[in-house]
């Protein structure tokens, strides 16, 4: 419930640099949070980091989190409507596995796990919001649902001791935009995961690996499909 402050009322990259930084500050009482986005050129995955500095005269206990909110609507399923045969709701990865977060089934709405090298997601027809905790500690993830059918997602980390006079750093990778699975696949372990092709993955990853080398050649989706529908047949 920190309300954060920024130095600027905006923030733009500029030509030629890698990067774009958008710190924002929260102080009290001799506790200083700075908040730090980190967007690049080209692609969809922003770093987050917490700098937290203690000058509160003790040692002070913080964890890092996030939280994935999002209003979810039972749709049914057409056949003049392609798109309502896609996912749409929560779903994480344990580390080794991949797993869809059904919010209307009983057990899955009261979902609770610990993980390492895991992350989470929620996914829509074309675009996912992911966040990605550091893969070496273990991270506690839950899913609840309010009366308005509104689904919360989160994780949290270790409690972590921040010593009097000293600073310490928390980490998180976020990705939000189309599920392009090249950038997906960098972001975090399995996360191309999130464009689910369920029981045919082992026809529809070769065709959509096909299909990108495809356009990266012509540089168009349209013609892309034809000439590999022509290479099908």
């Amino acid at each position: 419930l920190a309300t954060f402050r920024s130095e600027a009322s905006e923030y733009q990259l500029k030509a030629g640099e890698a990067k774009l930084t958008v710190p924002l500050t929260w102080s009290e009482g001799g506790l200083t949070v700075t908040k730090t986005y980190t967007f690049y050129p080209g692609t969809y995955r922003i770093d987050l980091t917490y700098d937290v500095s203690n000058q509160t005269g003790s040692d002070w206990k913080a964890a890092s989190y996030v939280q994935l909110v999002r209003h979810y609507e039972h749709v049914e399923r057409s056949y003049f409507r392609v798109e309502t045969y896609a996912y749409r709701g929560p779903a994480i990865f344990d580390g080794k596995g991949y797993r869809k977060l059904d919010v209307e089934d009983e057990e899955d709405r009261a979902f609770k796990g610990s993980y390492v090298g895991g992350w989470m997601a929620a996914l829509q027809h074309h675009f996912v919001a992911a966040a990605v905790p550091p893969l070496q500690a273990s991270y506690d993830y839950q899913l609840s649902l309010n009366a308005q059918n509104d689904f919360t997602l989160g994780y949290r980390g270790p409690l972590t001791t921040v010593a009097n006079g000293a600073t310490q750093s928390f980490k998180e990778t976020l990705f939000v935009g189309p599920k392009l699975q090249e950038q997906l696949q960098v972001t975090g372990p399995k996360l191309e995961r999130v464009a689910d092709y369920g029981k045919l993955t082992v026809i529809s990853q070769p065709l959509f690996w096909l299909l990108e080398k495809v356009h990266n050649f012509v540089r168009n989706w349209g013609l892309a499909i034809i000439i590999v529908t022509f290479l099908i047949k």
